[in-house]
């Protein structure tokens, strides 16, 4: 078993310098911001920040505000330097709870679940380790698309507008980030969602997959998802479908 301990601190707003020579340290911050010295560095790291110390990396916490963060200790994790990542859409504090629900419960199995959960996680860390965005603002929208799949009534544009940017100028960053205008991803989105329910859920009638996917009105949905495959719905359900087979 590579994970040894995942833990959430109480509230602290210092901690003197220690180090772990034989395990690595990732840790999220879950509320408030902390100045946090690595190896003599001095970093400032706010809420869903992650960071990433190799073994034997001194670290400490200056006094300020109150801070409190879910750590876990591992060991061969293949992470070359100290790293700090920005949690941009909640996976990573996600998995590093559901990390330490399974090390604290300890039933059948955790040690397995641990080791897989700390894969996704460092898989995770890796990625935002690469984004760069020039504009991170744009994200928040991202993750929003996201959770309105289904919703048709939702709106983009007044989405854009609680989050304070004149619309034209953010959707030109969403661009240059995502390679997409925030409307053209949203459709992505609901093509690719669609394209599972209808192999997946084969019992469920065209209108009912439109509306799943954000759709009122069922035959635009046709136009949009063909436009996008080159296959009507039920082309499309017709020709990737596989029946189960029955083992009687």
């Amino acid at each position: 078993m590579n994970t040894i301990v995942c833990s959430k601190s109480k509230e602290l707003n210092e901690f003197s310098p220690h180090d772990h020579p034989d395990l690595w340290e990732v840790s999220i911050l879950v509320s408030g911001s902390a100045k946090i010295v690595m190896n003599d560095i001095c970093y400032d790291t706010n809420k869903n920040d992650v960071r990433i110390l190799p073994p034997g990396t001194f670290h400490s916490a200056i006094k300020g505000p109150s801070f409190s963060d879910i750590y876990f200790h591992s060991k061969n994790l293949d992470f070359s330097d100290i790293i700090i990542v920005h949690d941009y859409d909640g996976n990573i504090r996600r998995l590093i709870e559901m990390l330490d629900k399974v090390m604290t419960e300890k039933e059948e199995n955790y040690s397995a679940i641990a080791d897989s959960l700390t894969d996704t996680i460092c898989q995770y860390i890796k990625k935002y380790s690469k984004a760069n965005f020039k504009y991170s603002f744009v994200v928040e929208l991202k993750n929003t698309l996201y959770h309105n799949i289904s919703n048709a009534d939702f709106n983009i544009s007044n989405e854009i507008k609680k989050l304070g940017y004149n619309t034209d100028y953010f959707r030109r960053c969403f661009k240059h980030e995502f390679n997409k205008t925030p409307l053209e991803y949203l459709t992505c989105l609901r093509i690719e969602h669609a394209k599972k329910l209808l192999v997946q859920t084969i019992f469920q009638n065209i209108e009912n997959v439109a509306f799943q996917c954000g759709f009122n009105d069922s035959y635009y949905f046709s136009k949009i998802f063909k436009s996008y495959t080159g296959l009507s719905p039920r082309s499309y359900r017709k020709k990737n479908y596989t029946p189960v087979k029955s083992g009687l």
